[in-house]
């Protein structure tokens, strides 16, 4: 898959990944502009930074790659989403190690917090949480919540619930 490498940390680029977290806001990465080049590159400029997020939880699941793909939304206003991808651990070894941790500390963390998710269908979510991921520009396909621009964070290395989380 073109960009899984990019979305596991395991590229060649990952090295020069900034990994201190930027604060910001969905909406502000919503209006970040998307690279001008195709998947084709490995990674894509804007995709060097690490963003922190106030989110509202709206759903996830459990994707055909077993990656537990999460809809967030901007803190302040709900219609505002993005994705936040959570990868399988599996999938991760050849990254480096302290980033193979926090990968797998984060989808621990969301599922500690939220309960499973579910293969082939979105579990519904309330709460609220602070995520950290790197940039990643996804190519738009109609996934569920994606951002206008295709920004997710993907993949996610911190995730701290605020409030509880549960099932709509």
């Amino acid at each position: 898959m073109v960009g899984r490498s990019v979305k596991t940390l395991t590229d060649q680029g990952a090295s020069r990944v900034s990994f201190v977290a930027k604060p910001t806001t969905i909406g502000a990465l919503r209006l970040l502009p998307a690279p001008d080049v195709g998947r084709s590159s490995p990674r894509l400029p804007g995709e060097f930074s690490t963003y922190r997020v106030k989110v509202r939880l709206r759903s996830m699941k459990i994707e055909d790659d077993s990656d537990i793909h999460l809809v967030i939304a901007d803190h302040t206003i709900a219609t505002r989403t993005m994705i936040a991808e959570f990868p399988n651990t599996g999938c991760v070894r050849d990254a480096g190690a302290t980033s193979r941790r926090k990968m797998a500390a984060a989808r621990a963390a969301l599922l500690r917090s939220c309960g499973p998710a579910q293969t082939g269908r979105f579990r519904l979510l309330t709460g609220t949480a602070t995520i950290t991921g790197v940039a990643f520009f996804d190519v738009i396909h109609g996934q569920r919540g994606v951002a206008p621009n295709g920004i997710e964070l993907h993949p996610v290395l911190s995730f701290k619930a605020t409030s509880r989380c549960s099932s709509r």
